[in-house]
């Protein structure tokens, strides 16, 4: 798969570039909102992992500019434990297509959305990195 990554936690970033890269997978990242933007306009992905921590107004408006273009790729909240349903339920009501917990764990993290992608992209809550 190829995957887009917003994540401004740098070592976050290079835990999930990695992660991929060890897995057979590519994944492009940036930083912030804006560079991500440029990023996708860029390259084509097969999915977009979004930090979803404390989301502000330029996060919301990234996921609606995801939620509205027109290769609508599925979109995944990187949230982190025990961030309220309220929150991840607004990323979904915006266009998310379902979540998972950071810290990004490897083989654990990519095999949830490995089971995803198998369901075809179901939306989903995902809590503690399983599917629902």
């Amino acid at each position: 798969m190829k995957f887009a990554l917003l994540e401004p936690d740098l070592a976050e970033l290079d835990r999930v570039l990695e992660t991929c890269a060890l897995s057979g997978h590519v994944c492009f990242a940036a930083s912030n909102d804006e560079a991500f933007r440029s990023l996708l306009a860029e390259v084509s992905v097969d999915v977009c992992l979004i930090d979803w921590i404390n989301p502000d107004c330029c996060r919301y408006e990234t996921l609606y500019q995801l939620a509205q273009s027109e290769s609508a790729v599925p979109v995944v909240l990187c949230v982190a434990p025990g961030t309220s349903h309220d929150v991840i339920d607004s990323g979904l009501k915006h266009g998310a297509s379902t979540s998972i917990e950071k810290p990004f764990r490897g083989i654990e993290s990519l095999g949830s959305l490995y089971a995803w992608e198998s369901q075809g992209f179901a939306h989903a809550y995902v809590p503690s990195n399983r599917m629902m």
